[in-house]
């Protein structure tokens, strides 16, 4: 029973370090992203900039104004200090202007706010000494004693000597106890402050409980949550959670479009001391670009201190990497080789095949094409026999119906002249309508021996046009003088002089028939013959 209790509790354990190890990756990777797309929040940050910028433009007062100029100075706070300070300058002449103790400890705070983010901690305590001697601290006394707190905050991180170091913990200590009577017991603040207290004291048990109750009651998206609670992991030598908490606190400060931040480069500091170079390198990178950005000299001091070591370390990495990269190269290219003499080897062995089965395939190829043209040929004989069926048949009926007509009409001749009646045979020889009515009977008996060779052809050849261009012959004919021309062109008579002694007119008139058709034809001149001579023709 006791081993398996063991056993139990250390699978229990090992799932709760592969969750918490997966639940970091994932984190990790969602901050690779927001430092990828980090500029995509700073457009954000400009554009709440510029409303405000905008707001100033049009606001009617003073008071009104200095009110947008305090929410502008908020915006720029820890985005870019030397805007910030145009914005605390633009504020201390409006608030000389209006002249309030509450307008001149608003601007003056915020002129010491700038001055510490800068690092000009004499002139932040020359500053604070005067709201204070103003008696303008009783007016924002929280926001007063945070200044005195982050101050030497701040000093005790950067003294040189230890004796100096502890004398600013102490007046670090005083102040958070100043603060603690100060804020709010339900604000965030006063959490923060009181976490930081107990930290302090080393009771890191009761600062973790406090600040996991404000992390609970104010959620995880304020940076300073997770930044305090990644300090007390950091003491209780829990380094994956300081790693959670401030990749978290990291997300936020970047997606927030804050430039003047500590959590990115200190995760860096822990990635670079356990190996993972390549990213420690990147977080570095951004944060001492946003650093230079935000001209945020505490920060920018802090990442150079270790971007050079950091930096030194991704270049022996990424020469490790070549180097490998070479050794891999140089084994892929013998292996090229090796696969390049295999292949030639195949490749003769088989060229006499493949030469053997691209001579059959041509033959191949050549037999089919042939083919097709034989079975072009053989239709166009079929289509051309039945052609000469059709018109030789009929042209014997008219042959021989011409002789009786020319035999009938000799008679005629004969008898008139028997009888002296040679004016009414030259009335006879004079009268066009023997021509004209022979005309028309030949017309008509083309269009019928046409039409029952094709009898599709109007139909087809209609289709050809547009709709304007469309032809119907009138009640009574079988073909227009159009369609006759064009019957001529499908049974191969393209010739217009041919068409013209054909159909007894002028080859102008041939052409303008011709020029007018093709004018409302669907297709290009070209392509609307060869459409019409393949009309009706034998599949």
């Amino acid at each position: 029973m006791y081993r398996y209790t063991v056993l139990f509790l250390f699978l229990f354990i090992l799932s709760n370090n592969v969750n918490a190890k997966v639940k970091l990756d994932s984190l990790l990777n969602e901050l690779d992203k927001v430092v990828h797309d980090r500029s995509e929040y700073a457009e954000l940050k400009e554009k709440d900039i510029s409303t405000l910028k905008h707001q100033l433009k049009i606001a009617g007062s003073n008071e009104q104004r200095f009110t947008l100029l305090k929410n502008l100075f908020e915006l720029y706070a820890n985005y870019q200090t030397d805007s910030a300070y145009v914005v605390v300058e633009q504020r201390i002449k409006l608030a000389e202007i209006i002249n309030t103790p509450q307008a001149l400890a608003s601007a003056y705070m915020n002129l010491a706010e700038v001055y510490r983010t800068t690092g000009m901690y004499k002139e932040t305590l020359e500053i604070l000494n005067l709201v204070r001697s103003q008696n303008w601290d009783s007016f924002d006394p929280a926001y007063f004693y945070h200044l005195y707190h982050s101050l030497y905050m701040l000093m005790a991180d950067y003294a040189v000597l230890n004796t100096e170091r502890k004398a600013y913990n102490k007046l670090l200590f005083n102040y958070k106890d100043t603060l603690l009577q100060t804020l709010n017991p339900d604000d965030m603040s006063y959490a923060l402050v009181e976490s930081s207290y107990y930290t302090m004291l080393g009771n890191y048990d009761k600062a973790l409980d406090i600040a996991l109750a404000a992390y609970a009651k104010f959620g995880q998206g304020s940076p300073l949550i997770n930044y305090t609670l990644s300090e007390i992991y950091h003491y209780l030598g829990d380094i994956e959670k300081e790693k959670y908490y401030l990749a978290l606190s990291a997300i936020e400060d970047l997606k927030s479009g804050v430039k003047e931040y500590i959590s990115l480069h200190r995760l860096a500091e822990i990635l670079f001391d356990q190996g993972d170079i390549s990213r420690a390198y990147d977080y570095m990178k951004c944060a001492m670009e946003d650093a230079v950005f935000s001209n945020s000299r505490l920060r920018t001091l802090e990442v150079s201190e270790m971007l050079p070591l950091i930096n030194k370390a991704y270049d022996t990495k990424m020469r490790e990497q070549r180097s490998n990269l070479i050794l891999v190269l140089t084994i892929t290219l013998v292996l090229f080789v090796i696969v390049l003499i295999s292949i030639y080897y195949i490749y003769k062995q088989m060229r006499q095949l493949s030469k053997a089965r691209r001579e059959q395939s041509l033959l191949n190829e050549s037999l089919i094409q042939i083919n097709e043209e034989l079975k072009t040929v053989n239709l166009k004989l079929s289509e051309s026999d039945h052609v000469k069926e059709e018109y030789i048949s009929h042209l014997f009926n008219v042959c021989s119906s011409y002789i009786s007509k020319l035999e009938d009409f000799r008679l005629l001749v004969k008898r008139n002249l028997q009888t002296g009646q040679a004016k009414q045979l030259s009335r006879m020889v004079d009268d066009n309508s023997l021509v004209a009515d022979e005309l028309r009977e030949f017309y008509k008996q083309f269009d019928s021996i046409f039409l029952k060779i094709y009898p599709s052809f109007i139909k087809d050849f209609n289709e050809l046009m547009t709709p304007e261009g469309i032809i119907t012959p009138k009640e009574g004919d079988l073909l227009t003088p159009e369609l006759r021309i064009f019957a001529l062109v499908r049974l191969g008579i393209n010739d217009s002089v041919k068409i013209a002694e054909f159909l007894h007119y002028s080859p102008q008139t041939i052409y303008n028939y011709r020029l007018k058709v093709r004018n409302k034809a669907k297709a290009s001149k070209d392509e609307f013959l060869d459409e019409v001579i393949r009309i009706g023709q034998i599949k």
